[in-house]
């Protein structure tokens, strides 16, 4: 099946991630079509990162499959490398190298596009790094270019994490809780260049939070997960307070919210 012409840019199916004898995933089916802007809604615990993590083969299924841009992801070396490399990940903890410059870790979005010696050496060229100032642009980070990452305030530094999953030109990004270590004000603001990246760029967006309020703000289409288990997909209009509960295992007003 297709939305409005278009070909899945994700599609999974009867996904299953099993630790030992807990059950972190059980039967994820899930579609997502290009352009989309998702947001997957859970407690803590509901598996919401490690369906992220299937995805880009940060973990191994136990089983079913995964199709990324029509292609099966397997463990194949190669080909994994290529999957990887059009999929941007953004992390709660931002995942950068704090003694380096901001420019630096842009960069490093590239090194899956290099032969090995340049990408060991970090040689990149006047056009990488003028590309990777035009990711920084994109978020508002340009004028800190040059400054050590360790100096940044927390959502400054997931602004250049988003900027460096810009930079490996990726298709798809995933957000896996990318504010909840935040303030709600740049919580709010992190997720509006998300949401920008999205609407101007045409790059489909899935992003976990546990947060009902910025699911309703920022999401379109709402996928919630509990207990490994999608209980609820749907426009986020359709998002009631008995589906909530069903999310949640609770009372609407015992969410998650700021």
């Amino acid at each position: 099946m297709t939305q409005s012409g278009q070909a899945p840019i994700l599609e999974i199916k009867g996904l299953r991630k099993e630790y030992g004898s807990t059950v972190a995933l059980h039967d994820v089916h899930l579609t997502a079509y290009p352009g989309e802007f998702t947001v997957i809604l859970g407690r803590s615990g509901a598996g919401k990162s490690t369906l992220m993590r299937c995805i880009n083969r940060l973990v191994t299924p136990t089983a079913g499959e995964v199709r990324f841009n029509g292609s099966l992801v397997t463990e194949n070396k190669r080909a994994l490398r290529l999957h990887r490399r059009s999929i941007g990940m953004i992390f709660q903890q931002f995942n950068l190298v704090k003694r380096l410059p901001v420019l630096k870790n842009v960069l490093t979005g590239v090194l899956g596009y290099k032969a090995t010696l340049p990408a060991v050496c970090q040689m990149f060229s006047r056009e990488e790094k003028l590309r990777a100032l035009e990711c920084l642009d994109r978020v508002d980070m340009a004028h800190k270019a040059f400054q050590r990452t360790d100096t940044l305030s927390g959502g400054e530094q997931q602004r250049v994490a988003i900027a460096r999953a810009l930079n490996q030109r990726p298709i798809l990004l995933l957000a896996d809780e990318p504010v909840a270590s935040l303030d709600p004000t740049i919580a709010r603001t992190v997720l509006s260049y998300l949401q920008k990246i999205n609407e101007e760029m045409g790059i489909t967006v899935l992003l976990n939070i546990h947060q009902v309020n910025y699911a309703r703000e920022f999401g379109r289409r709402i996928i919630g997960l509990a207990g490994g288990v999608i209980t609820f997909d749907g426009d986020v209009s359709s998002l009631t307070d008995d589906i909530l509960s069903s999310i949640y295992g609770g009372r609407p007003e015992d969410t998650y919210d700021e």
